[in-house]
């Protein structure tokens, strides 16, 4: 490299560079250093990951159960009758379809609800804001095969 850092391309002394040692006492010295370095920062860490999961284990965690989507145009429907859980019977304009144009039904545990038997849940998405409202003043009360719609 012609007396040359290869790095920088600073001119130094080669036989001063080679010349120099470092004493085997000095050598292990440095290395004990390191390695407690190492070991102390080792600790930190495992410090620093049991503060964390002690911290998560305090905040509540938000699972889907405990969080609530707001959807403005989902009408949710309880209480529908097994004989009316459709979608085709749903969608026409004498039923559902009636109060807007509707994206997606969603028919879920007709019979499982124990309160009211031989009925289920309804999940309708209109296409917009107003007709899901529409359908919830409307709906909401209505006795439908003697049974309430809520």
């Amino acid at each position: 490299c012609g007396g040359r850092c290869p790095g920088c391309r600073s001119i130094y002394n080669k036989d001063r560079i080679l010349g120099t040692s470092i004493s085997n006492q000095i050598l292990k010295e440095l290395c004990a250093d390191k390695s407690n370095l190492q070991h102390e920062q080792t600790k930190l860490q495992k410090q620093k990951s049991a503060t964390n999961q002690l911290r998560v284990a305090e905040e509540p965690i938000d699972h889907p159960d405990n969080v609530r989507v707001i959807q403005r145009k989902l009408v949710y429907i309880i209480g529908m009758p097994s004989e009316f859980a459709s979608e085709k019977i749903l969608r026409q304009k004498s039923f559902l379809g009636q109060y807007g144009k509707i994206e997606n039904i969603i028919i879920d545990n007709i019979g499982a609800n124990q309160q009211i038997p031989d009925s289920g849940r309804v999940y309708v998405t209109y296409s917009r804001e107003e007709e899901a409202v529409l359908c919830i003043e409307a709906v909401n009360g209505y006795i439908l095969d003697g049974r309430p719609l809520k």
